[in-house]
């Protein structure tokens, strides 16, 4: 789905379920350079874990909000990549100002896990529960990554998803 955050029109995928404003929200943050498809099979399965059959009442209604939104400037979302982790965590929390949604869990990923404890400790009312994966105190970057980000980011794209 695209949705206004702070301007800019921002892709936000849902696990493959139509958007709803009932359910748990789980918000999954990418990584440097990635976008919502590093999540396509977590955010799914979440979205989608436990529910009942389609056929069975509720179906529309039953389980957890998934959102595993494209960073400004990056896949699908419009905008300029954000310049610092605070930025990028501000941004998180408008967009669960922009969805309505008062608390949420949020999910992250190498740049993703500092983004989301940034989040967590600039407004921890709105924040259930924080999960991080590949995280470290410092997240050194291999030299030949990051000539290729500046030289061909293309290149780059792929040797992070590859």
């Amino acid at each position: 789905m695209m949705a206004d955050v702070a301007g800019h029109a921002t892709f936000i995928a849902t696990g493959g379920r139509p958007w709803s404003r009932q359910g748990e929200a789980i918000v999954f943050v990418h990584g440097a350079g990635m976008d919502h498809t590093a999540w396509s099979l977590p955010a799914r399965h979440f979205a989608h874990a436990g529910l009942p059959s389609p056929a069975e009442a509720g179906f529309a209604k039953a389980g957890r909000r998934v959102l595993a939104p494209d960073l400004p400037g990056h896949g699908r979302s419009a905008g300029v990549p954000l310049a610092d982790i605070g930025a990028m965590a501000r941004w998180v929390v408008a967009t669960l100002d922009a969805l309505e949604i008062p608390r949420a869990t949020l999910v992250g990923h190498s740049m993703g896990a500092l983004v989301v404890l940034e989040a967590a400790a600039e407004a921890p009312e709105r924040i259930a529960r924080v999960a991080l994966f590949g995280a470290a105190q410092a997240i050194p970057v291999h030299a030949a990554l990051l000539g290729a980000a500046r030289a061909d980011p293309e290149r780059a794209f792929a040797m992070i998803a590859g």
